[in-house]
Order: structure tokens, then sequence, then C-alpha cells
């Protein structure tokens, strides 16, 4: 009876919630080649970030904390770009914030290539940078729902 009903309306409340959750970020309306572009771009700047973190003798001076700028610029569009690559909030969301785990993780293997070594303000970078994308990525992907042509009329 009553305890059955208070269940009931307890689960109709979370399931309420995680559906306004859901809205908060709109499906992306992108025509598919922007998709396409993005998610080309985004692999490309992946590799080219983990390939160049992990090389001998390659790096933007350290003078005047200039790496470290590159650092939160690399990793913000790292973490930014998936928010127009991916068509549905989730795999965007846990696409960007995939990028914390790989700039810690490269800046640990840099103890093992020569001429390289981890660094802690590095770390701070890449995570600031990935904060920075992933604050920035919604608000870019609803410009990016306004402006692109054809994202309205054509979902894909």
């Amino acid at each position: 009876g009553a305890v059955a009903l208070k269940n009931r309306l307890k689960e109709e409340r979370s399931r309420l919630k995680l559906h306004m959750f859901r809205r908060s970020l709109p499906v992306l309306l992108i025509p598919a080649p922007f998709r396409h572009i993005a998610t080309g771009l985004w692999v490309t700047l992946t590799c080219a970030v983990t390939v160049l973190s992990l090389m001998p003798h390659v790096g933007p001076p350290g003078e005047f904390h200039i790496d470290k700028v590159v650092h939160l610029i690399a990793y913000g569009a790292l973490a930014g770009l998936p928010f127009t690559a991916f068509q549905t909030p989730r795999i965007a969301f846990g696409a960007a914030l995939a990028m914390a785990p790989l700039g810690l993780s490269i800046e640990f293997a840099q103890d093992f290539v020569p001429s390289r070594q981890a660094d802690t303000l590095d770390m701070l970078a890449n995570l600031a940078g990935v904060a920075i994308g992933i604050g920035l990525g919604p608000i870019i992907r609803m410009l990016a729902n306004r402006i692109l042509p054809g994202a309205a009329a054509n979902p894909d």
C-alpha cells in the first residue's frame, strides 16, 4: 500500500531528475560532414600531442612558462573538440574527460624518455586545459547548433 506508493514516487522522481540532466546539454544537430571533420581534427591533435610529448628534445621553450600556456591550450582543445565531434552529450563528455588521464599518463611516461622528465606544473596545466575545454565545450556546441548551415534541418 503506502510503502509501495512511496517507493514508486521516489523512483519517478529519480527518473525525472535523470531526464532533466540529460536534457541540459542538447544533442548535436551539426550535419555529419562537420562532425567528421571535428572528429578527424580531434584524433589528429590527440596523436600529435601524444607523439610530440614523448619525443626526446621536443617541446616549447620553458622560458617564461610558455610551455605551460601551450599545455593549457592543447588540452583545452583536446577536451573541447569532442563537443563538436560527437552527437550525444554522454560520449562528448566522456571523450573530453578522458583527456585528463591522458595528460597525466603522458607526463609520467616522460620520465622514461631521454632528456624529458615529468613535471607537476605541466600536469596542472594539462588538467586546467581539460577543465577549460569541458567548461567551454557545451557553449561551443550550442553555438555550433545555431550557426552551422543545415544544423536544425539535418540531425543525421
